[in-house]
């Protein structure tokens, strides 16, 4: 039940509330997440394109606002602007962070494999992704995958 952001903009005018890095939270009607329009479709986005601002309209006043995208600290699509957010529900404060997630790469040949990763901000803002054999034994020690070379990422499972 995954939404791409691409799915979510379609309707161009969604209820939103705006968490700021530093000040309150700002309720309203997203007017744009200022990326431009063909980059939306999620087979042309790419983590490279970083919008400047984000426009609001917010609830009860008559005149849009900018926010910057970088003193952004999350945007919640909510169903209704006047009901309060729910508290976030924790079951695993007190599990130990596994080091390591099983995954899944499609390569943009076609090829699967599968490995470990570690489980960082790494997998997300790196130019490449290194595998590591779920084989300790194995002789090859990891596979450097540069980002261009990935069709597909699935976390299977997590790993200690």
């Amino acid at each position: 039940m995954s939404k791409t952001l691409f799915d979510l903009m379609q309707s161009k005018i969604r209820p939103v509330a705006i968490s700021s890095l530093s000040g309150p939270e700002c309720r309203g009607h997203l007017i744009s997440l200022g990326f431009p329009t063909d980059a939306m479709d999620e087979h042309l986005f790419s983590p490279g394109l970083t919008p400047e601002s984000v426009t609001l309209q917010p609830a009860g006043d008559s005149t849009p606002s900018q926010f910057e995208w970088l003193s952004i600290k999350a945007i919640h699509f909510v169903k209704d602007l006047e009901t309060d957010a729910e508290e976030g529900v924790r079951f695993f404060d007190s599990a130990a962070i596994p080091p390591y997630l099983w995954v899944r790469v499609s390569f943009t040949d076609g090829e699967v494999i599968e490995g470990k990763i570690d489980n960082s901000l790494s997998l997300m803002n790196g130019p490449c992704l290194m595998l590591y054999p779920l084989d300790e034994a194995a002789n090859q020690e990891c596979i450097c995958i540069p980002r261009a070379a990935i069709a597909n990422l699935q976390v299977i499972t997590f790993r200690r």
